[in-house]
C-alpha cells in the first residue's frame, strides 16, 4: 500500500462536494468548465494543494493540474487532454514513457488519477 493512497479519499470528497453543489444549485454551473473549475478548487484547497514534488527537470510542481496532455494522438492528428490530472508523486522525478518531443515537458509524468 502506498503512502499516497489518501489521494483517492481526497478525490472522492471533492467529487461528492461537486455533486452535492450541483444537486442543490444546478444553475450554479454554466458549463462543464465551471464544474472542472469547482472540482479543481475543492481539490487544490485541500491536501493536494499542500504537497509539492521535484520533477525530472528539477522544478517544483504541485501534483494537481487542470488540462494535462494524453499520451496518444487522436485520429485527427491532435493530442487529447485530461480535464484534471494528479501526478503520481512516487514517480514524479523519474522519466517515463509519457515523453513527447514538443512542449510541455511535464507530460512525461505518470499519473495517479485523471
Amino acid at each position: 500500500m502506498s503512502e499516497f493512497d489518501w489521494f483517492f479519499e481526497e478525490i472522492g470528497s471533492g467529487i461528492r462536494a461537486l455533486v452535492e453543489t450541483f444537486i442543490e444549485m444546478p444553475y450554479f454551473f454554466y458549463s462543464e468548465q465551471d464544474m472542472h473549475a469547482h472540482l479543481y478548487h475543492k481539490l487544490i484547497s485541500g491536501k493536494l494543494g499542500e504537497l509539492f514534488v521535484e520533477t525530472h527537470f528539477g522544478d517544483k510542481s504541485v501534483l494537481l493540474h487542470k488540462e494535462y496532455p494524453t499520451l496518444w494522438i487522436h485520429l485527427g492528428g491532435r493530442r487529447g487532454h485530461f480535464d484534471l490530472a494528479i501526478i503520481d508523486p512516487e514517480y514524479a522525478s523519474e522519466s517515463h514513457s509519457r515523453m513527447q518531443v514538443r512542449e510541455p515537458p511535464y507530460s512525461r509524468h505518470r499519473l495517479k488519477a485523471a
